[in-house]
């Protein structure tokens, strides 16, 4: 890939960014401080991730690679005859048009060989929808945290074990599995609150404690976290994603990570109110810590790693006396 020349009359994608710009990105016209950069791929192990702002310039540009590919002995992974292929294309829709409303059917590479579209696509272990949303991963990741809970039900039904050592179990296997990638998701209240519910009925069920009990004795959520050692869900998930934040901020700006942290795309922003972004749940994460949500304010606590780190890292209360 790094001596791959880009097909002439494929258009790159191209993005804006200044060092310390807004995390829900700025106006489209903006010029003062700000640098453009390109980023059509993107590489993990034998992964390979590329970006194209057209149907006519994917067909190009799977073309152009595939052959490039070729030359070294390497063989894209595309269908031929009934055999499915796993490499896959994913188109993303502007605001309020329909999936289905563009060509999204298969298209062909080296003449017999195809390519599908998808709506949605796993990678290192997260869900890609085409809404670019984070319903789907969300979904999963309470799906395979209720199963791995469920496995768990000798332990966390004993009335043997102590509460504190259900507590250390559930932080070691089951909190891992429901917020794995969490640090990408643009969290809206409503997937919050599933959240929640799902890490409170946890900790009721590793209490021995059910709904009745809980209005009959006026037990409240947070007095079964102080027993199990455990803080609430909006806690580990701000941890995580302040955590994850505070690496990308020490990054120099040549690192593409870094630039996209304040990045935005040199065109106007539709009419409307617009879907939850990655920016503004950090900056609700922020404020959740009592940190300014000014880039150049927060980015320079996170340069200093321990006292960024003294200030966004939760612990559990010790359980009452």
């Amino acid at each position: 890939m790094e001596t791959l020349y880009w097909p002439e009359g494929v258009s790159k994608p191209e993005f804006m960014t200044r060092e310390y710009g807004k995390t829900t990105g700025e106006r489209s016209s903006r010029v003062r401080d700000a640098h453009s950069f390109e980023l059509w791929t993107s590489h993990f192990a034998d992964h390979c991730v590329l970006s194209f702002q057209s149907r006519d310039d994917l067909i190009r540009g799977s073309n152009h690679i595939f052959a490039h590919l070729r030359k070294f002995g390497l063989c894209m992974h595309v269908g031929r005859g009934d055999k499915a292929s796993k490499t896959e294309a994913i188109y993303f829709p502007p605001p309020r048009t329909a999936y289905e409303a563009p060509d999204t059917s298969r298209f062909y590479v080296d003449g017999t060989s195809f390519i599908d579209f998808c709506e949605k696509f796993k990678y290192l272990g997260s869900i890609l929808h085409y809404s670019l949303t984070s319903d789907p991963d969300v979904d999963k990741r309470i799906a395979s945290a209720t199963a791995a809970f469920g496995a768990l039900k000798n332990i966390f039904n004993s009335k043997y074990l102590s509460e504190e050592l259900k507590g250390e179990v559930c932080k070691a296997l089951v909190l891992p599995t429901l917020i794995y990638g969490c640090e990408a998701w643009s969290l809206r209240e409503d997937l919050f609150k599933r959240l929640r519910s799902f890490h409170n009925r946890c900790a009721r069920s590793m209490c021995r404690v059910n709904p009745h009990h809980t209005f009959r004795h006026h037990i409240t959520t947070s007095s079964l976290f102080r027993r199990l050692n455990l803080l609430d869900i909006g806690s580990y998930y701000h941890n995580r994603l302040l955590r994850w934040a505070g690496h990308v901020a020490r990054m120099p700006m040549s690192r593409a990570p870094r630039q996209f942290l304040t990045s935005w795309v040199a065109h106007s922003r539709p009419v409307g109110c617009p879907q939850m972004t990655w920016g503004r749940t950090l900056k609700k994460a922020l404020a959740s810590k009592g940190i300014s949500k000014e880039s150049k304010e927060w980015t320079a606590i996170a340069k200093v790693r321990p006292k960024w780190r003294q200030q966004t890292h939760s612990k559990p209360k010790p359980p009452d006396a």
